[in-house]
């Protein structure tokens, strides 16, 4: 690997430093670093293509900006924990050298995560297309009411689910979700979160699901993470 790029946070100071910090020492090693900020999409996505690893430098959120960026590439992730869990991080500000030494002299290994594709449409039409590594999450928002979302797999109705919202998760985004849940409710965000009722997991394939929204259009979605070839939702 000699084309390396290095996403930075830019709301965590220390993640600039350690990228300037971390370039230096590529190019001692014979690499060839590009650094930018993982929340510049539009620049990372020049870039990207011709990278042979994108190292991220902040927290899990940071992993999940690049995978929307880099999977479509099929360019490797490796990441550095700036932020509070790291559960998706391999590095550590105090171990970076020696890991990312032994990545450069091949000693690593790849691992493929089951990724998501969304596509949400009102009616007729397709409003856009997304990719997901962790989860898509389909809520009622300032809703005062619970919304009723209508469940199809691969054509067929499963149930329809009446919630503050809904949860599509990946093996990735499952646990993260379980914790999230767990929490119950938020005094910083002030809005409850989605209880893991009605769970069902699909091992060993990948269906085509379908949401639809009974009581009118979906006021809020969100996402994170992403990639090609992966099960395709259809939100309605």
């Amino acid at each position: 690997m000699k084309r390396i790029g290095l996403l930075h946070h830019p709301k965590i100071p220390e993640s600039l430093d350690l990228a300037g910090e971390m370039a230096r020492q590529l190019r001692a090693w014979g690499a060839s670093p590009w650094m930018g900020s993982a929340w510049d999409e539009e620049l990372v996505g020049q870039h990207v293509a011709d990278l042979d690893l994108v190292i991220t430098l902040g927290g899990d959120g940071t992993i999940l900006r690049a995978a929307r960026m880099a999977a479509r590439h099929s360019v490797p992730i490796l990441g550095l924990n700036l932020g509070r869990l790291g559960f998706l991080a391999e590095m550590e500000p105090g171990d970076w050298r020696e890991k990312l030494q032994r990545v450069l002299a091949g000693e690593y290994w790849l691992e493929e995560r089951v990724m998501l594709r969304a596509e949400l449409w009102r009616g007729q039409n397709a409003l856009g297309d997304f990719e997901a590594l962790n989860d898509v999450v389909i809520g009622r928002a300032s809703f005062a009411r619970v919304v009723r979302l209508a469940t199809y797999i691969d054509g067929s109705y499963l149930t329809t689910y009446v919630a503050d919202g809904l949860i599509v998760a990946t093996p990735t985004g499952s646990p993260a979700s379980s914790r999230r849940n767990q929490s119950g409710w938020s005094a910083k965000s002030r809005e409850s979160s989605a209880a893991p009722k009605g769970a069902v997991q699909i091992p060993g394939r990948r269906p085509a699901l379908r949401i639809a929204s009974t009581t009118g259009p979906i006021p809020w979605g969100n996402l994170s993470g992403s990639s090609e070839n992966q099960s395709p939702i259809a939100v309605w």
